[in-house]
């Protein structure tokens, strides 16, 4: 997967790299769409990077597939959805309650 980022993002630049800006205004809007459209998606995987290091270095550690909180199993469905996941189901969701309150104070 971290290889397959790097390429990605890589390949999302040239193409942002060989977008012209056409004389033609609605040319122009749709080109400038995609270009906007590709930036999302390197900064999107340039966020996953980090991610990824870190799963990575909880596969060294022995510690990949169980929960940061709790220390219970994070289950093979969830990772194979999400591998970079640190949280079971649960954990995952008092976070995500801690979050929401916390954007709303």
């Amino acid at each position: 997967m971290k290889v397959e980022t790097h390429e990605r993002i890589e390949q999302n630049r040239i193409a942002i790299e060989s977008l012209d800006t056409p004389a033609d205004p609605a040319d122009a809007a749709s080109v400038e769409e995609e270009r906007t459209w590709l930036v999302n998606a390197i900064d999107r995987d340039q966020r996953m990077l980090p991610q990824l290091e870190q799963a990575l270095e909880r596969i060294k550690e022995d510690s990949f597939g169980w929960c940061d909180d709790s220390g219970e199993a994070i289950g093979l469905k969830r990772l194979l959805i999400s591998p970079t996941t640190k949280y079971c189901i649960e954990a995952q969701e008092r976070h995500e309650q801690i979050d929401k309150h916390q954007r709303q104070a």
